[in-house]
């Protein structure tokens, strides 16, 4: 593999990605070069199922997520500790119509990892 430089700030949006509906590929990615590249801005789209288990462990320089998919809102459709070490005041743009389901992606993303200090926003 190619030398990576300490820290790569990145946006990324995986809406138009030519693999549809697999993330994994993507997440397996994140998983294990976090130690090298930070992402700052990550949208998982609509057709987001599940999001791996450590999908973005100790991304530190991850400023800004934005969930548009409604699937996130049972705690096995996100892995253990998916989101341990990101930033506490993370922005989380959370992108759906209904009280409820923003209210339960919510509780999941904290379950997995997000602080609780975190700036979620219903859009």
């Amino acid at each position: 593999m190619w030398p990576l430089p300490k820290k790569l700030l990145f946006s990324v949006s995986l809406e138009n990605s030519p693999e549809g509906n697999n993330i994994t590929f993507y997440l397996l990615v994140f998983t294990n070069i976090t130690s090298e590249i930070q992402t700052s801005s990550v949208t998982l789209p609509a057709n987001i199922a599940s999001v791996g288990r450590k999908a973005f462990y100790n991304c530190k320089g991850l400023k800004t997520l934005n969930i548009k998919t409604s699937k996130l809102t049972d705690i096995s459709a996100v892995g253990a500790k998916a989101f341990n070490g990101t930033p506490a005041r993370m922005k989380v743009n959370i992108f759906v119509s209904k009280g409820k389901v923003y209210n339960a992606i919510r509780s999941t993303l904290i379950k997995r990892g997000v602080s609780g200090k975190a700036v979620f926003k219903k859009k």
